[in-house]
């Protein structure tokens, strides 16, 4: 079903402000640069990690979005734990018939959340509900 934890994204008030704490302070490495997301709500990220493998990755937000309501409510913390898999699709079956609330991604771009799988799907989410109030993102890599 899963196939590796992908990385741990940790949401920040300013990404510039914490990466010393990531990169001089636990040794680690900022992979490539700060990157916006692509979403369309101000998602601002940075991938942390050694050898080009991330293992956490630092969310801000500058302007409204999940992040943004998540930072408000409860301040910097863990946002989201980001599982791979090689079939998003058997993954989501397997979830959904042992009772796992599984949110869909709406498509980069725009329009509305799917209710099933499309062939472009390659992201999902564990509801907080069905996970003691963790946010699990599932995510299929090309070529898995």
């Amino acid at each position: 079903m899963f196939t590796r934890l992908a990385c741990v994204s940790v949401a920040v008030p300013r990404i510039e402000d914490a990466l010393a704490d990531y990169t001089e302070g636990l040794g680690l490495d900022l992979i490539g640069e700060i990157h916006q997301g692509k979403r369309g709500y101000g998602l601002r990220f940075a991938n942390i990690g050694r050898d080009g493998q991330t293992f956490i990755e630092l969310l801000d937000a500058e302007g409204d979005g999940p992040v943004r309501r998540f930072l408000d409510r409860e301040g910097s913390g863990v946002y989201q734990i980001r599982l791979e898999t090689d079939n998003l699709r058997e993954t989501v079956k397997g979830l959904k018939e042992r009772g796992v609330e599984v949110i869909i991604a709406q498509p980069v771009g725009g329009g509305s959340a799917p209710d099933e799988l499309t062939p472009d799907t390659n992201l999902a989410f564990v509801h907080p509900k069905s996970t003691s109030g963790v946010l699990i993102e599932l995510v299929e890599r090309k070529g898995s």
